[in-house]
């Protein structure tokens, strides 16, 4: 008989469980807080705190609250984000499509401001629903898209929480190798980044894959790892997740106790908390331990109880399992009218969920998503080339101006050396001929001067024709 298994996703709104000193903290805040925008704030906040420690009226309470004063004061943002907590409200109980409503209204308001953080977180939440819902493609889809924000923005604890989710899809379909591979994908980022809650969730979701298997110590060491570190969260949600699943891997190892003593651990903190889901499913685990052990009444009671809560949220993915155990107790009680109805509604559960149909989109998705992934890398590697191709023709239009401008002043330095010269030749003819005319005039007057030298020779008498004269005059005194 099979066995229903519990395991947590992680939305990117989860946190610890807050102190009640966080929560009494907020309280005297919204005391003294006027109606506007910070007063959102904290109703917001104090909706999230009080799901996180199972007080869900007061947590819708609040959320309500929020929501209807961020409408009055028109500011989108805190309405988007009182949305989104009243969404996983409806989600944690169970209420899904309430969750889905919720959720797309706030992913309206985040398209609108272009949040791609806030819209991949949404996504995600989106596909959660989707999941529980059994309609794995929508699911798939809805995380893809997300996975592909968050890659794009390297948002390192979104993307661990969307790739464990994803993990999630490929275990509901049987793909446990795929299912693996996410898990420690997931595990490895949460471990870098330090996220614990992811860590926790990481490890229990490994846990689920070998108990799967059948390797049921390596799935007790790591749920006993994983619950070790939900107690140090003191996260309720978590703790019980992990001691159904231990409980789980006992009665498969056909401890029954241990496995009884686990599971209404877990059964006793769901309806703390108000998780129905976690309700339904320890309530199915927990039929199929008395069925094993032939205690059909014991059996009978829970099983047909955890059927009302899993058809009452719309939970297919658990009321399949559901059907199937009370088919084969009814059919053990040789009651084939009932066993075969319940089988029936099995097959038809799990044709919705498994079908051939589904399957194929499935791998129509991951391989669009691969497929997108690559063009993506591919466009990356192109624009790289691009702009270095583009830097190249820049640098190289940059030499070609230079050498250009750099000829334009060598050509410009020549014309002024050139007409230099000329001007120079031009000014040298000019002086030389000046010289020549000096000279002429030079030569004439010299000329002049010997002339008239030669005149005055010519009519003086000469230096001996007077002195003999005088010689000639002392001799006659």
């Amino acid at each position: 008989m099979k066995k229903y298994i519990l395991f947590i996703f992680i939305f990117s709104t989860f946190s610890a469980l807050a102190q009640q000193q966080k929560i009494d903290s907020l309280l005297f805040i919204l005391k003294t807080s006027a109606q506007d925008s910070n007063r959102v704030k904290t109703l917001n906040a104090l909706c999230n705190e009080f799901r996180l420690t199972g007080e869900m009226e007061k947590s819708l309470q609040h959320g309500n609250e929020g929501l209807k004063l961020a409408e009055e004061l028109q500011w989108k943002k805190g309405e988007a984000e009182a949305l989104t907590n009243i969404g996983i409200f409806h989600w944690s109980k169970g209420n899904y499509s309430q969750a889905l409503k919720k959720y797309f209204d706030a992913l309206k308001i985040y398209e609108e401001a272009q949040n791609e953080n806030k819209i991949a977180s949404l996504y995600s939440n989106i596909g959660l629903v989707y999941w529980n819902q059994g309609e794995y493609p929508k699911a798939l889809n809805y995380y893809f898209k997300s996975l592909k924000i968050n890659e794009q923005s390297n948002n390192k604890p979104a993307l661990a929480k969307t790739i464990a989710n994803i993990g999630n899809v490929y275990w509901n379909q049987g793909d446990l190798d795929q299912a693996l591979s996410y898990y420690f994908k997931a595990l490895k980022i949460a471990e870098e980044i330090g996220d614990k809650n992811g860590v926790c969730i990481d490890l229990g979701n490994i846990g689920l894959v070998y108990w799967n298997q059948g390797k049921y110590d390596d799935a007790l060491n790591y749920y006993f790892k994983a619950l070790k570190m939900a107690e140090e969260l003191e996260s309720k949600s978590l703790i019980s997740a992990w001691k159904s699943n231990i409980g789980n891997t006992y009665n498969s190892q056909k401890k029954y106790d241990k496995a009884l003593e686990f599971y209404l651990a877990s059964i006793k903190i769901d309806q703390e908390i108000g998780d129905q889901g976690g309700v339904a499913t320890t309530m199915g685990n927990i039929g199929v331990l008395y069925f094993d052990q032939n205690k059909m009444e014991e059996a009978k009671k829970y099983l047909l109880e955890a059927l009302d809560i899993s058809t009452t949220i719309g939970a297919t993915y658990i009321q399949k399992d559901h059907h199937l155990s009370l088919s084969k107790l009814y059919e053990k009680e040789n009651n084939f009218e009932k066993a075969f109805t319940h089988y029936q509604a099995y097959i038809s559960k799990n044709d919705t969920l498994t079908n051939e149909e589904n399957t194929k989109k499935t791998v129509q998705l991951q391989m669009q998503y691969e497929f997108d992934k690559k063009e993506a890398i591919a466009k990356a590697e192109q624009d790289k080339k691009d702009n270095i191709a583009e830097k190249e023709k820049q640098k190289n239009q940059i030499i070609i101006y230079a050498v250009c401008g750099g000829l334009f002043l060598l050509l410009l330095f020549t014309a002024v050396v050139l007409r230099s010269l000329k001007i120079n030749k031009e000014q040298n003819k000019i002086i030389s001929l000046q010289k020549d005319i000096v000279e002429e005039k030079q030569k004439e007057i010299l000329d002049s001067i010997r002339y008239a030298k030669r005149i005055q020779n010519s009519l003086l008498p000469s230096e001996k024709y007077i002195e003999k004269n005088i010689l000639k005059l002392k001799k006659g005194q």
